[in-house]
């Protein structure tokens, strides 16, 4: 109710909606996944970025598997932190939270110019650091208007 009153969007069940489980063959390193959790949290977070998910993560395949990639830290997740979880698990952790998942995979021509390598350095020099929901919030409170 508060973000079709405060936004406009409603959302609405969708058919077959209860388990998020896309074959893994298909899904490429950085193919993007917007979460939503109905918790209240998140709809602050759509609200305040003009989002229709309250949580964003990336798929990289590393070392040969493929992983879920994220900054969390929800009491409701086994990690804290920036973090990677194989697909397999994350699905689980995901249906377990009551996550609303929608895959969106990149379009060929923003696919050919991802650079796979690039993101696999940056994610692994950064794995493990806290959350930053600090810096994350300021980015959308601490504006001129």
């Amino acid at each position: 109710m508060f973000i079709k009153h405060a936004t406009g969007y409603e959302w609405k069940r969708r058919k077959n909606s209860d388990i998020f489980n896309v074959n893994e063959d298909l899904i490429q390193s950085g193919d993007y996944f917007a979460v939503t959790r109905m918790d209240g949290l998140d709809q602050i977070i759509e609200w305040g970025t003009g989002s229709h998910s309250g949580h964003s993560v990336i798929a990289l395949r590393i070392d040969g598997e493929l992983y879920i990639t994220e900054s969390q830290d929800g009491w409701y997740w086994p990690k804290h932190g920036i973090q990677r979880n194989l697909y397999r698990d994350w699905v689980k952790y995901a249906n377990n939270a009551g996550f609303n998942v929608v895959w969106l995979p990149l379009r060929k021509e923003l696919r050919d110019k991802f650079n796979e390598t690039a993101a696999v350095e940056f994610f692994k020099s950064v794995e493990g650091l806290p959350y930053g929901y600090h810096n994350f919030l300021f980015s959308w409170l601490d504006t001129p208007d």
